[in-house]
């Protein structure tokens, strides 16, 4: 009998980080596809809905689903100044919960560290 599953899998991205897509692919007699994020409000959400089809009297098969994410843009501290939004977490909470800045040494990488990063994350 053919049936369809909605699966969920993955977790809260890292901090500093939000969901970018998902790719599936399958194997055997069934179909799968992207079926959306379980929390389509909350960017730093990575959680996500599989559609999983299976065929009648096909036998089964496997599907195959990755998150991607990538760094945000939305939780940036560049700009930011003494007595705003700090690595130490003084600034207002993102989506996610988590500070709006974060001791994360990426920072440097993409020159949007905190005001106060060496001093409170080093």
């Amino acid at each position: 009998m053919e049936e369809d599953h909605y699966p969920e899998f993955g977790g809260m991205c890292r901090a500093g980080h939000e969901r970018v897509r998902v790719d599936v692919s399958w194997t055997g007699n069934i179909a799968c596809e992207f079926a959306g994020w379980v929390n389509p409000d909350n960017p730093a959400d990575c959680r996500a809905r599989i559609h999983v089809h299976t065929n009648a009297f096909w036998g089964g098969g496997e599907c195959r689903a990755t998150s991607f994410e990538g760094r945000s843009n939305l939780f940036r501290c560049a700009g930011r100044r003494e007595g705003e939004d700090h690595c130490g977490g003084g600034g207002p909470l993102a989506p996610n919960g988590q500070p709006a800045c974060f001791c994360d040494d990426a920072c440097e990488l993409n020159g949007d560290c905190c005001p106060d990063y060496h001093r409170v994350c080093e």
